[in-house]
């Protein structure tokens, strides 16, 4: 599938990169926006994977937040990256009958927070190991949990050299005041969380905390054996395929002010 580069400008004046993916049939009826989480961007393999997933659904349109992959600026710990996904989502409304943002850890916590601001421009949600905010995960121990597992366990390196990606120095407050957990009850629209109970980073706890404070008509794929983030995704494609026409499936948009819907599947 050929991939076009799409740049757009944020409100801030920061220019960002995406890649959006047409399929030939179906055109401009659905389009999934992605957001990667804190290592990754739309041209790692892992989220070059996800996205073929995601194509069987709709278009593509993988976003790089500033400060990552050929984007400008610097990252902000899903601060500032708010207006990223704002930028790509406006670009996506405008082209499309239905916008589904799909989000990866901090990416699935930025997910949230432009919800809260997009209005009617997003129509669902599907959250991937959603944090709290960078803070919080921090201080459930997570990526000290994490770093143990790369050290401890070779099979964890190895796949992160395939999936891509890199940590790197980021500039930043991984405490600010933003927060998907404080925005999460007013949010109407339908979404799905995916969680993975073999989740490091961001330990399973953080994220049902996500999911139990959240408003709107939602679901549970709740995924034993489940690692984080895009690895859960294409480590249990099923339960990911799953968890994508559950969020297909969930409540139009003419229903959101109803009242949630919430089940656990496994």
């Amino acid at each position: 599938m050929d991939e076009r580069a799409i740049r757009l400008h944020t409100e801030d004046g920061v220019a960002i990169h995406a890649a959006w993916g047409p399929r030939a049939k179906h055109a401009d009826e659905r389009v999934v926006v992605i957001a990667p989480g804190y290592t990754q961007s739309s041209g790692t393999r892992v989220m070059r994977h996800v996205a073929d997933i995601l194509r069987d659904y709709g278009d593509t349109f993988s976003l790089d937040f500033r400060g990552t992959g050929q984007s400008g600026g610097r990252y902000t710990f899903a601060g500032a990256e708010v207006l990223d996904l704002r930028a790509a989502v406006a670009w996506a409304e405008a082209r499309y009958q239905e916008v589904v943002v799909a989000g990866f850890s901090m990416g699935a916590s930025i997910g949230i927070q432009t919800a809260a601001l997009a209005g009617d421009a997003i129509d669902r949600l599907l959250l991937v190991s959603p944090p709290t905010t960078l803070g919080g995960v921090i201080r459930s121990g997570g990526p000290l949990a994490q770093g143990l597992s790369l050290l401890l366990q070779p099979e964890s390196v190895t796949r992160r050299r395939w999936a891509g990606g890199r940590v790197t120095l980021r500039y930043g407050n991984p405490f600010h005041r933003g927060s998907a957990l404080r925005v999460a009850p007013d949010l109407r629209i339908p979404a799905v969380f995916m969680i993975g109970d073999r989740d490091r980073l961001v330990p399973p706890a953080v994220s049902a905390r996500v999911y139990a404070a959240y408003g709107g008509p939602k679901r549970l794929v709740w995924v034993e054996g489940g690692r984080h983030a895009e690895f859960l995704a294409v480590e249990h494609e099923f339960r990911f395929r799953l968890a994508i026409e559950s969020a297909l499936a969930l409540g139009p948009a003419a229903d959101r002010g109803g009242a949630p819907e919430s089940t656990r599947q496994r």
